[in-house]
């Protein structure tokens, strides 16, 4: 066997492969998205800029929706490696890795190598683990400071002396304190619902009296003096976060942001969990003989379902959000996919596989003959022979010289579906579980290189803005719609942009005295083309339309089947 003590070294050199393919070696290779990654890009960057380590701001304006402990790493990130596409997604890519290294470590001290091994393997393979992993969002570095506090509490449960529970109880603390300075206090909600009621199912539940001040007191410790600092700079940082942030985005209704139905994260961990999803009906009557005899996966079940439960009941919903959850859906996927495959009842999980197969071969043949009518143009002949109101509709993802882009995916999808042939057809556990995981990581490893370039057209504005940054100088005034704003900020290095008509997302900052007229009317725009400037004055936006809100100017530029960019470039007007 692969996977066993005798071949540990082989095994860990496995994952370091992994780990370094699949989540570093390629996060550099696409532009940042708009307006998750630039956000969380600027963020750090003015931070080094401004050398503020307290207050974050964005564009030049505050910014107060998180705390700072995630903007930090971005930026240390940012000063290591420099201001580009890698360093902002770093963080991410490395709270997955430390991750899966602690999962790998917690696994294998309660249940040994071979356990530790495969649960690692199916963690880092889950699609919403590597999506979060190769993206700039705090959630990956909050999950990873939710998972160790987790995995620490239950070290504490089952420490051997007084001392290792104190000092597990004590590192807990501290990382949720390091997880409240990255996301605020689902910080500490998410491991209160779990850990309590597990220990009332363990029956040891009046330990939690004797448990708490300790962690109590270390989160404090971690937490406080940030806390402290920003109450001072900006006193009405923790009420705007606190209700705002918190409160309504859990519990608000109409104003709350992201609202999502109740069923909401079904579908996403459905996906997000993929391939080990095709695993799950085989294996989930498996479950009622082991749940009742182990501890940890007790402890897993609360890990997964209450969370689970608390995110789908609140009212602000993001698929990133259900993250956390993650290490413990890995280990029970496990259990069950080992209990069912060393059973000898396998049926159910061939069937699957056979059916993924062919459906990944049909979806292969499909693709490529859309793609190749849409190339010689007659899907667009059909379109337009339907109705003119499709002329700009697209024929097909990937345009005429995109071709070596979807012959990735199909060259992918067929390795795939032949991983999945010899899944079905092998009778070890190790060799199924080795080509289920493999397979999958292909098409992982292809998305960085295989992005259509209409999304890059439509979220990723940085190629665009590379060609007109020959037009902008430093002495030139900038003025972008909201849904422009983060990227100029980003790219042209400018925290001074004005926002035309309304701020979007930066709303809050523009309500400051000393940032108000930053917030400009479409009458004081035209205006502002009229006064004496001694540099040029631009305007830009992301639009479906040409003409919006500005008057003409001397230069511009709209690409409507591309970009849908439009730049306003007025000259500048000498004082008279």
């Amino acid at each position: 066997m692969f996977i066993a003590d005798v071949n540990r070294k082989k095994v860990y050199m496995l994952f370091i492969a992994i780990f370094v393919v699949l989540y570093l070696c390629t996060i550099g290779t696409r532009p940042l998205f708009t307006p998750d990654e630039i956000r969380y890009a600027e963020i750090p960057r003015e931070i080094l800029q401004d050398n503020d380590w307290v207050v974050p701001h964005f564009g030049g304006l505050r910014y107060f929706e998180k705390p700072i402990m995630g903007y930090w790493l971005n930026a240390i990130s940012l000063a290591i490696f420099g201001l580009n596409e890698f360093a902002v997604r770093f963080s991410s890519a490395l709270a997955a890795g430390l991750s899966a290294l602690m999962l790998f470590m917690f696994v294998r001290r309660f249940k040994g190598f071979e356990a530790a091994a495969y649960t690692t393997l199916i963690y880092l393979s889950c699609g919403l683990v590597f999506g979060i992993g190769t993206f700039a969002v705090l959630d990956g570095p909050f999950s990873m400071f939710v998972t160790a506090s987790l995995m620490c509490f239950y070290l504490a449960t089952q420490a051997a002396n007084n001392k290792a529970r104190m000092g597990w109880l004590a590192l807990f603390g501290a990382l949720c304190g390091a997880a409240f300075l990255t996301k605020g206090f689902l910080a500490f909600v998410l491991p209160i619902i779990v850990f309590v009621p597990f220990m009332f199912w363990e029956k040891r539940w009046k330990e939690l009296f004797l448990m708490a001040p300790l962690p109590l007191v270390t989160a404090i410790i971690v937490a406080l003096p940030w806390s402290l600092l920003i109450a001072q700079r900006e006193p009405h940082f923790w009420h705007y976060f606190a209700i705002t942030e918190h409160w309504e985005r859990m519990f608000g209704n109409k104003s709350s942001q992201h609202p999502q139905p109740l069923w909401f994260f079904i579908p996403v961990i459905i996906a997000g969990t993929m391939p080990w999803t095709l695993a799950v009906p085989g294996i989930c009557t498996r479950f009622k003989k082991v749940i009742p005899q182990d501890p940890l996966m007790r402890y897993c079940l609360c890990w997964l379902v209450l969370p689970f439960a608390f995110f789908s009941v609140s009212s602000g919903k993001l698929g990133t959000y259900i993250l956390p959850c993650y290490p413990a859906i890995a280990y029970l996927l496990y259990v069950g996919i080992r209990d069912y495959l060393t059973a000898g009842k396998t049926k159910t999980f061939e069937i699957t596989c056979k059916i993924m197969e062919i459906l990944l071969i049909v979806a292969a043949v499909l693709f490529t003959v859309t793609q190749v009518l849409s190339d010689l143009g007659v899907t667009r002949k059909i379109m337009d022979g339907i109705s003119s109101k499709l002329a700009n509709v697209p024929t097909a993802p990937y345009g005429p010289d995109e071709t070596w882009k979807w012959a990735i995916i199909i060259v992918a999808a067929l390795i795939w579906a032949a991983c999945l042939h010899f899944a079905a057809r092998k009778q070890e556990f190790e060799p199924r579980m080795m080509f289920f995981a493999i397979g999958a990581m292909l098409p992982m490893l292809a998305f960085h290189f295989v992005i259509p370039q209409l999304v890059i057209y439509s979220k990723a504005p940085g190629p665009f803005l590379a060609k007109i940054a020959v037009n902008v100088g430093p002495d030139d005034t900038i003025v972008a719609y909201n849904n422009m704003f983060p990227a100029i900020s980003w790219y042209f290095k400018r925290d001074n942009v004005y926002m035309l008509h309304k701020g979007g997302e930066m709303g809050y900052g523009l309500k400051y005295p000393d940032a108000e007229h930053r917030l400009i009317s479409k009458e004081r725009f035209v205006e502002m083309t009229r006064e004496p400037r001694k540099g040029k004055l631009i305007y830009m936006i992301k639009t479906r339309s040409f003409r919006d809100m500005v008057p003409p100017a001397q230069f511009e530029l709209f690409e409507p089947n591309k970009d849908r960019i439009m730049v306003s470039i007025f000259e500048p007007v000498e004082g008279k």
